[in-house]
Order: structure tokens, then sequence, then C-alpha cells
């Protein structure tokens, strides 16, 4: 066996036992994932799931799915049990999202790298601290995006709709098939996403549903989380940081107005750029697919997805490791691979510095918009390299 596979696979040793003492040892450790033990507990015992908008810690904000799938498991196991079983399942999920990356790839050289780059992605070591379900959300990308290459686009839809019902912003690639006109992936999506909508208010009922669409999702759109905006990567984390003052945070202006006006001007930049470069094949095109640009589409809207969300924690970037993947998948200069690693690198330290960042002391938005400019920038690199595929087809 090679020296980098020994060196890889004592590197993989190290990750998941860092990360198992990480989350099963420290003080924050499953921080997220006893969120969703503590509202499964509470559905179960017949309580309303949705207490109301940022009033405490243990605040749900996901759609009632995750919730109901835990809650019949909190009287048989304790929360030390489903605790571990949470990230075993999340260590899965990591290992099976690489292998199913790797057998779309001829090169040996970049089938061990890419086996490298989840252990050295910091988000992962923070999304399997605090039990983040990032990881879940990462396998149904990359088993989708598998499942579309080999012309399933049922399972596709599937795996889309089951994603969307864990945490919202996956509907973004279902609408990204429809505007494909793929419909056999869109109808897919719906019927299973009703299936679900219907097993879900048998268990609960319909006013949990549209207490969460109508009172928690469009508190979440409209401000975010504010007590931890200074670590907030999104476009709204991006502009209230610049316009709006808090104990964290010294802005540019502080103007709520401004905070406002420049996140909806920047995301409609964001998205209608996307827009413009993103395929919409005929019927008579959809038997030459474009194996290189469906990649790079399909990261792209990742990105966009994840820019245009409320909130993006480093907890939340994992995703983010498919993006940088199926970038690296494509034939780059020199030049634009090393951009792409200086990207990652950003957005990997990132956390890093944010653990050197003590909460109380204000510091300039500039200086924490780093995670910010590290997941713009692998926007623009990936609108660049995408453009450029286009062009040389």
């Amino acid at each position: 066996m090679k020296l980098k596979y020994i060196v890889v696979a004592a590197l993989w040793m190290f990750f998941i036992a860092s990360v198992t003492y990480l989350a099963m040892q420290t003080i924050n450790g499953r921080w997220d994932f006893i969120t969703y033990h503590y509202n499964a507990e509470r559905l179960y015992a017949g309580e309303t799931l949705y207490s109301g908008y940022q009033t405490n810690r243990y605040d749900y904000i996901y759609p009632p799915l995750l919730a109901q799938v835990i809650a019949p498991l909190t009287p048989i196991f304790d929360l030390d049990a489903l605790s571990m079983a949470w990230h075993i399942l999340s260590l899965i999920c990591l290992g099976l999202t690489v292998f199913l990356v790797n057998k779309e790839i001829d090169n040996a050289r970049r089938r061990w790298v890419f086996w490298l780059m989840p252990i050295i992605f910091i988000p992962n070591y923070q999304s399997m601290w605090v039990g983040q379900i990032s990881m879940v959300l990462l396998l149904c990308f990359a088993g989708a995006w598998y499942a579309y290459k080999h012309d399933r686009p049922y399972l596709t839809g599937a795996i889309l709709a089951l994603a969307t019902w864990l945490k919202v912003y996956p509907i973004f690639l279902i609408i990204y098939f429809m505007w494909r006109r793929d419909w056999k992936v869109t109808i897919s999506a719906f019927i299973t996403g009703m299936i679900l909508l219907g097993i879900q208010v048998l268990i609960t009922d319909f006013d949990t549903i549209t207490t969460y669409f109508f009172e928690i999702l469009p508190g979440l759109s409209n401000n975010g989380q504010i007590t931890g905006l200074f670590k907030n990567s999104s476009i709204l984390g991006f502009t209230f940081k610049m316009f709006i003052e808090t104990p964290d945070i010294i802005p540019l202006i502080d103007n709520l107005t401004l905070a406002h006006i420049s996140r909806w001007l920047l995301t409609v930049l964001v998205v209608g750029i996307s827009i413009f470069l993103l395929s919409r094949p005929t019927s008579a095109q959809k038997s030459e697919f474009d194996d290189s640009r469906f990649d790079l589409e399909y990261g792209l809207v990742i990105l966009v997805s994840l820019l245009f969300a409320s909130t993006l924690w480093v907890s939340g970037m994992p995703p983010l490791l498919l993006c940088y993947m199926f970038i690296l998948k494509q034939r780059l200069n020199p030049r634009f691979r090393s951009l792409v690693w200086v990207s990652f690198s950003i957005v990997s330290f990132y956390f890093l510095y944010l653990l050197a960042f003590q909460v109380g002391n204000q510091l300039p938005w500039t200086v924490l918009s780093i995670g910010f400019y590290g997941v713009f920038g692998l926007w623009m690199l990936n609108i660049w390299i995408l453009r450029k595929t286009i062009r040389e087809r």
C-alpha cells in the first residue's frame, strides 16, 4: 500500500477519535443534538413543538420531521446512547459521501486527495462536535447527485424532498431541476414531499406545520439569529454585520434599513448571475448530458442556497465540501486550482479564528466577515469556471 494512503488512513483515525472526544466529552459537545433530543422528548410527551422564535436556548427551528423521527426513540434510549448513534450516523454519512464522489473520479491522484479533504476541512469538526444535521444533508446532496448521473431521476427527487423536510434550503435544488425542465425529478420530489407532509400531519397536526411556515420560518428569514450574527457567513450575515451594531460588531453604519436593502441587492445579484449561467436543456439536448457542466451547476446551486439562507454557521458549511470537489474534478490551470485551495483554507480555518474571538469584544465588521469572503470567493470561482466551461463547448 502506498505511503499516502497509509497517511490518509491514519488521519481518518485521528479525525474519528478527535470528533468523538469533542462531541461526547466536552462542555459544548452535542449542543445541537441536545436541542433535537429535548424537543423530541417534548413532542413525545404531547407538548407543542414550537414554543416561539428565539425565546430560549432549546428553540426548535426546523420542520417537524427530524423531531418526529427521534421522538419514539427517547423513551427507549437515553441521551448518551442516542447522541452516540447520531454521531456514528454522521461519520457514516461523511464516509459515504466521499465514496460516492470518488466513484465518479477516474484519476487515482484525485481520489486520495478527495479522501484527505474531509479530514482537513475544519467545518466538519465543528459540525460533528455540536451534532448538527449537516452530515445527513451532505449525504443527501451527494446521493441525489450520484443518482441523477446514473439515470435515476425519481430517486433524485425523493432524496431531495427528504432533505427539504429536514432543513428547507435544499428546496433550491428541486427548483434547479424544475428550471432544467426535468419533470421526473420534480414530480418525484413533489409526491415524496406530499407523502412526508401527510406523515408529519398525522403524527402531530396541521397547526404545527402552519406554525413553522408562518411564524418560525419568516422570523428566521427576515432577521436570522442576531445573537450569533458575528459568526454568520451568509449574505444576511455579511450585510447585517455591515449595518447593525451588536456587543460583538462594529458596523460601517448602524442602520437597519440599509442592512435589509443591501441584503436583497446582493441576493438579487448573486441569484441573477447564477440563473443566467444555469442550463435549460430542451428535449433534444437532454440526450447530450454534459457531465462537467452539471457538476458545476449542481455545486453552484448548493452554494447559492447556503449564501441565501438566513444563517450560515461553520457547523452548516460541510455541504461546501461537495462544491470544492466538483470544481477540483474539472481540468483547471494551476492558477485556478491555487485559488480554489485559498478559498478552502479561508473557509476551513475560519472556525479556528472564531474560537480565538472572545464574545463580548467588539471587532470591525470587515474582520468578522472572513468566512463570508471565503464562501463568496468560492461562488465567484464557480461562476468563472462554469462560464469558461460553457464558452469552450
